[in-house]
């Protein structure tokens, strides 16, 4: 995307093409881009002259024209940056709609070389795409019915009905990503991945109740206060209450779809600290319910040995979305979704690599599949 051939001075720097002198708040940078990118890489080496001090950030440009620092960093004299961020995630959280790179002075006066520069957009889903965790829960209960082994809290198992009485849907944007009442990005409400599955536990069980919960504040918390906060402190963005009032002990089955907002080593290592101890909650507050876990539409790779390791450890049927991340899979350019009030619109190019209908019909036929309806 740039090189440092691309890059250009702001305010009062003054740039060669390799040296800068700038004064405060002023510095070089990229021209504003675009991206739908899961992982864009910015790679930055160079030297900074004693006493100057010099900073790295990440800018966003929301629809508004709006723009602020998403990250910051201070330099030192001699600096090697290897940072990423998620566009995807910026655009769909945060209204984002352009992106630039910029290194800047903090002093009254700096001066600094750059001696490689690079932003390129790379992706999470290529490495390990083989390594699976293939767990069957599946069983015949006495009566003939199917059903399916649940690991309890005190490690013993116990067999529940595969078909549910009451199911708490916990997603992202795939979800709730369009106006918060459907999955990113589906034509409509009944073109979504949690319309279809629905409608076919209904065919089995017409009394069954549902409640979807917003997740990606959990995926997005980068220490153990974060769980906690969106466990009993935060209104959920989908029923108004704490996440937890809707974990009941009637609840048997809870179908979770996190884990693609995990972009960060913070929020990657906020993950492995966190993840068992909800499975714990989930176990404690809803003994009898089934879990299954679906993941990795995005940044697979963050999420996958650690989630690997706790389902292998509990029993958690879980779902390789990247198996289904295509093209053919994706939203498409110009695709028209309806939006609240039930008017069609365009929807934003940063969003079309969400699973358009095709994409989340294969996924509710996966998750069809592994719960054994």
């Amino acid at each position: 995307m740039f090189e440092l051939k691309d890059l250009k001075a702001f305010g009062k720097a003054g740039f060669d093409g390799k040296k800068a002198v700038c004064n405060l708040e002023s510095g070089i940078g990229t021209a504003e881009f675009e991206s739908v990118s899961e992982c864009v890489r910015v790679k930055i080496k160079g030297t900074a002259k004693a006493g100057s001090k010099v900073a790295f950030g990440v800018y966003v440009i929301n629809s508004e024209n709006v723009k602020w620092r998403v990250y910051g960093e201070t330099l030192n004299s001699e600096f090697d940056v290897n940072y990423t961020f998620d566009a995807v995630n910026l655009t769909v959280y945060s209204d984002a709609k352009r992106f630039t790179v910029e290194i800047y002075a903090k002093s009254e006066t700096a001066e600094f070389e750059i001696s490689s520069f690079s932003v390129t957009e790379e992706t999470n889903n290529g490495e390990n795409i083989k390594k699976v965790c293939d767990i069957n829960n599946l069983t015949t209960m006495e009566n003939g019915e199917k059903g399916a082994f649940v690991t309890l809290l005190n490690g013993d198992k116990k067999v529940v009905p595969v078909v549910p009485e009451n199911v708490v849907f916990i997603g992202n944007s795939l979800l709730l990503g369009m106006y918060d009442y459907y999955g990113m990005c589906s034509t409509a409400p009944d073109k979504d991945y949690y319309h279809y599955v629905t409608t076919e536990i209904l065919k089995h069980n017409k009394n069954c109740k549902f409640t979807k919960l917003h997740g990606a504040v959990y995926e997005c918390c980068e220490d153990y206060s974060g769980l906690d906060n969106w466990l009993y402190t935060e209104p959920n963005r989908a029923t108004k209450a704490p996440t937890v009032d809707s974990l009941t002990s009637d609840v048997d089955l809870i179908v979770v779809q996190l884990g693609d907002n995990v972009n960060s080593e913070e929020k990657t290592a906020a993950f492995k600290l966190t993840l068992e101890p909800l499975i714990k909650v989930f176990k404690e507050k809803c003994p009898n319910a089934r879990i299954i876990w679906m993941f990795g539409w995005y940044n697979r790779l963050n999420v996958i040995d650690k989630l690997f390791e706790v389902c292998e450890k509990w029993s958690i049927e879980n779902i390789d979305l990247s198996f289904l991340h295509t093209k053919e899979y994706e939203a498409c350019k110009g695709q028209i979704s309806l939006n609240a009030e039930g008017a069609g619109v365009e929807v934003p190019d940063g969003w079309i690599t969400h699973p358009g209908d095709e994409g989340m019909k294969a996924i509710a036929d996966k998750l069809i599949e592994v719960m054994g309806l």
